[in-house]
């Protein structure tokens, strides 16, 4: 115990023996607020202590924002102070060293001080990652009250009453300095919360540099001479020094970016093996709109830089109304100089596609876009779009009920479509109707049916049908037949048939197996928790068992699938497994059973007839 209480003496002698060190910025800030304290100070020398003070203040917010990580990550320079000088103050409250006790926790107040104002830096450099510079803003104020409550609450006692003690000792001039230092502090503490007022939108706009890793830089080019002799004019504008070379540099980049874009489309389009004449005709579409899209992008980069890195809601919704409306625009040029182009060259080739459906086609997709393009704007004008859309159902109710049928059915071809549950060439059967789809039009469904009959299905009655489609899969058309077999056939030379018939089925290259190589054409690119091969329509079971025992034979069960999906291509493999079934029953000579009668004659009877002919009657029947 006597150690310790040497060892903190020791400490205390030598923590008072020489000048107290707060910081090196703090030092300095209270050498010149003593220095303006002084009678004999003139008013030239206060305006430059008053300037010194602010590029330190200046020179301080920068070397904070340059090395942000490393300041945060630092200990607190305070905590292991204000805990021996706690200490301290208890040695010398036993040893009733009054004046000492008072030196010390006037210390202490202006350590503590200082903790609180360092409390608040590091939550004031944390909280600039803000979106906005307004929530900033109110985070800030929020810990300047906090600051203050903490100042009034640390100073709770006036020691200005020791100054007028008529004492030379050491002790007590060293307690008239720490009142005085006290003093200093808390002034300093008043002029960090005025600077970080004024700076507050600089210190946001440069912590954005720093997340851009642009804050040297920066900073190098705030302090070059020319920077300084225009900061003052810029500065009357909102501007600066670096946002002026900033927005500079945006807009060579942004003339850039538009040239790269343009390069891209073109050689985008000659890849997808365009003629020469289209390619032009497609970039002279998208040319206008691509160069004020890139406009646009720049002033809304030009204008989130001025306005320190911040977005205005205002502002950022009318951006996006002028993105969407030209983005849109874009593509109605784009869809419609393709469609010109490609659709017009599939309809003299194809027998299917008619011009007045393309045309139709090419109407809806326009319209669409066009109703989509004024529903996001409304979207982005705070406009309720389910009041609106309800006002129009309303409104539209009449119109609705006199061409309900005409709306029913061009909404079930939209389902049918987006859907995509068959297309033109399907071989589909729905009810009672079986045949190949000819044709999907905007009102009904146009069926071929296998007799040569043309069947028309409204659009709306399809779309809630049940519809099997018989084209819609990759690998496995069924094969499935029965083979039935005489009782008499010997029970070793069946096995042995079995056994064959499963080899021929999985030695047979037509025959879908797991092995079997699958080209799937990319169809399956949407991401689904369902099974692949069931939505594809990809089978390949092979099943050769014996099913049953029959009336009239035993019966062998043959299940495959063949790879080719096509009706003659199956039905050609069908053929050749029929016959080569055939083979392997004729090779262990297993005879075919089919449904038979037998008689059997039991306890025969001799009947006399006027004729004298004698007939053997039956005296029971029993089929088998």
């Amino acid at each position: 115990m006597l150690f310790k209480i040497l060892l903190i003496t020791f400490f205390s002698f030598f923590l008072f023996a020489k000048e107290i060190s707060y910081a090196p910025f703090i030092d300095e800030q209270i050498k010149l607020n003593l220095m303006l304290e002084k009678d004999t100070i003139d008013e030239d020398k206060i305006d430059s202590i008053i300037e010194e003070k602010e590029r330190l203040f200046t020179l301080k917010v920068e070397e904070l924002l340059a090395n942000k990580n490393k300041y945060l990550k630092m200990a607190d320079p305070y905590g292991a102070k204000i805990y021996k000088l706690k200490k301290i103050i208890e040695i010398n409250k036993r040893r009733r060293n009054n004046y000492a006790v008072l030196r010390d926790e006037v210390l202490l107040r202006s350590y503590e001080i200082l903790q609180s104002q360092n409390e608040m830096i590091r939550e004031i450099l944390v909280a600039m990652d803000r979106k906005t510079f307004s929530e900033f803003s109110d985070y800030v104020n929020q810990l300047f009250v906090r600051n203050q409550k903490q100042i009034s609450k640390i100073n709770d006692v006036d020691f200005h009453k020791y100054l007028k003690l008529d004492d030379n000792s050491s002790i007590v001039k060293d307690l008239k300095n720490r009142i005085r230092e006290n003093d200093a502090i808390i002034e300093i503490n008043a002029d960090v919360l005025k600077k970080i007022i004024d700076s507050q939108r600089k210190m946001y706009r440069l912590n954005k540099y720093y997340k851009y890793g642009l804050i040297k830089p920066v900073l190098y080019v705030n302090q070059t001479t020319f920077a300084k002799s225009i900061e003052p004019f810029l500065e009357k504008f909102n501007l600066s020094t670096e946002k002026l070379f900033l927005i500079i540099f945006v807009i060579f980049v942004i003339y850039i970016i538009k040239n790269l874009f343009l390069q891209f489309f073109k050689q985008f389009f000659e890849n997808l093996e365009f003629k020469s004449q289209t390619v032009k005709t497609i970039i002279e579409s998208i040319t206008k709109p691509i160069e004020l899209l890139t406009l646009i992008i720049g002033l809304n980069i030009i204008f989130y830089i001025y306005n320190d890195f911040s977005r205005i809601a205002f502002f950022s919704a009318l951006f996006d109304i002028m993105y969407v409306c030209i983005i849109m625009w874009t593509l109605y040029k784009l869809i419609n100089v393709i469609a010109t182009v490609k659709i017009s060259a599939l309809a003299e080739k194809s027998n299917f596609l008619k011009h007045d459906l393309i045309n139709i086609s090419i109407k809806i997709v326009n319209f669409a876009l066009v109703i989509l393009t004024a529903l996001l704007v409304l979207h982005y004008m705070g406009v309720n779009l389910t009041a609106i859309l309800s006002g129009l159902g309303i409104g539209g109710f009449a119109v609705a009920l006199a061409a309900k049928d005409s709306i029913a059915n061009f909404f079930g071809t939209l389902s049918i479509l987006v859907s995509n549950t068959f297309s033109q060439g399907d071989w589909i059967v729905v009810d009672k109707a079986e045949g190949v789809v000819v044709e999907i039009g905007l009102r009904v469904t146009t069926i071929r049916t296998f007799d040569n009959a043309l069947i028309s299905i409204p659009n709306s009655k399809l779309a809630n049908e049940a519809i099997k489609n018989w084209n819609r899969r990759e690998i496995g058309r069924r094969i499935k037949f029965r083979i039935s077999v005489e009782y008499t056939s010997n029970k070793e030379s069946l096995r042995k048939a079995i056994n064959e018939i499963r080899e021929l089925i999985a030695n047979n290259e037509k025959i879908a197996k797991s092995s079997s190589k699958i080209n799937i054409r990319n169809k399956f690119e949407t991401a689904k928790i369902v099974s692949k091969n069931d939505a594809l329509g990809i089978k390949n079971l092979q099943l050769v068992v014996l099913d049953e025992l029959g009336e009239s034979g035993i019966y062998i069960l043959v299940n495959c699938f063949t790879i080719a999906t096509a009706w003659l291509d199956w039905a050609k493999v069908k053929e050749e497994i029929l016959f080569e079934v055939m083979e392997i029953l004729e090779k262990y000579e297993l005879e075919y059973a089919y449904p038979a009668l037998a008689l059997h004659h039991e306890n025969e009877l001799q009947i006399t007839l006027d004729n004298q002919d004698t007939k053997a009657i039956p005296a029971k029947v029993q089929q088998s």
